[in-house]
């Protein structure tokens, strides 16, 4: 399922030299329309912009003026990735159909973060059941409460073993040839590929109002999250569209390394936009350091994941760059707190005891 554009198209000359004075909606439909221009209507691009961009997306300089934090958590639920899920949200409802009036069924294996944004996207629609997956424990609170005030189409689903297990069964299902005949099945996650080119419309927004305060294109560096690289897979089809940036840094923690499920992408978009993309590991002893640099150098205080961002960037910025790293959540005063409080279901790690639940299911 780790789709691409069968051709990546470059965008005009005019967005770059106008880029800096573009708003967030005007940069998303030049860039949508390089990719559903022909199945969607100028008019049904500009009304699905308007009902979901309704957020800002500070880019905001720091002291010095050459490191930049871009803020991606204004959106309605919280989570960086309210931008490319209600544009997935969006795509799915208009260009999904189930016969006899089924559910179409949704697959996510989540973060708590990633929960709260596809249970508000998708949230009441009557086209689909989504299966929210997450690992024991592991899923806050806060996104507890935000799930059980959603509607009665989201199923929780507790998997007893690890992300990457959830991961794994998720997975599994997705290309169950025998599941796929019996139910229209997709994924929620954000390898799906209308996550991944809703979020290059982010990487132009960013630079647009980098270069807005006085940042040179072509210098410009971004340091994302590693993960399962969704972050620099998106960034490197916006540099092959033209996007003026010099390299890319993708951060890990030193608990999280793995094999990242858009590697692929990665290596084949890195081919060719001849973009260098280096990883970052940052250890264990680190975490404390990388929020208290920040802090006390640049009097910004931010979460954990955007603060490995920062600390990486830091690292290995060069004098005539510029830098800017992706601020994820709202820096929070108080630890999140976990434990069971919603209706969920409880599976072994393994792929048969999900595929019966999505088979039993209405």
């Amino acid at each position: 399922g780790l789709y691409l554009p069968a051709e990546i198209p470059l965008l005009p000359e005019a967005l770059f030299r106008n880029m800096y004075e573009m708003s967030l909606k005007d940069i998303s439909y030049v860039v949508l329309s390089a990719f559903v221009g022909e199945e969607l209507s100028s008019e049904k691009l500009k009304e699905a912009i308007s009902s979901i961009v309704t957020f800002p997306i500070p880019v905001i300089p720091l002291k010095g003026g050459r490191i930049f934090a871009a803020e991606l958590y204004h959106g309605p639920s919280g989570s960086y990735r309210d931008l490319s899920v209600r544009f997935m949200a969006y795509f799915f409802e208009l260009f999904f159909d189930c016969p006899n009036n089924e559910k179409i069924k949704l697959v996510a294996s989540v973060s708590s973060d990633y929960a709260i944004a596809v249970s508000d996207a998708f949230s009441f629609s009557d086209k689909f059941r989504i299966y929210i997956v997450y690992p024991k424990g592991k899923l806050s609170q806060e996104a507890q409460k935000k799930i059980s005030k959603s509607g009665n189409n989201i199923t929780a689903v507790e998997v007893r073993g690890s992300e990457s297990e959830c991961l794994a069964v998720t997975q599994a299902s997705l290309t169950d040839k025998s599941l796929r005949d019996k139910v229209v099945l997709t994924s929620a996650n954000s390898i799906n590929i209308s996550s991944v080119l809703s979020l290059v419309i982010q990487y132009f927004h960013i630079c647009g109002r980098m270069m807005e305060q006085g940042a040179d294109a072509g210098k410009i560096v971004f340091a994302v999250s590693g993960g399962n690289l969704a972050d620099a897979a998106p960034l490197l089809i916006a540099a092959e569209m033209g996007l003026p940036i010099k390299r890319i840094i993708a951060t890990y923690f030193e608990k999280e390394y793995q094999n990242p499920i858009n590697k692929p992408r990665v290596d084949y978009l890195s081919k060719l936009s001849k973009i260098p993309v280096s990883t970052v590991l940052i250890k264990e002893d680190e975490m404390k350091l990388s929020s208290e640099v920040l802090f006390n150098h640049y009097n910004y205080a931010a979460d954990n994941s955007s603060c490995l961002n920062a600390y990486a960037l830091l690292k290995n910025i060069k004098d005539d760059e510029y830098g800017v790293f992706l601020s994820t959540s709202v820096p929070k005063k108080n630890p999140e707190e976990f434990g069971n409080m919603i209706q969920h279901t409880s599976i072994s790690p393994t792929y048969n005891a999900l595929k019966r639940i999505i088979l039993t299911e209405k």
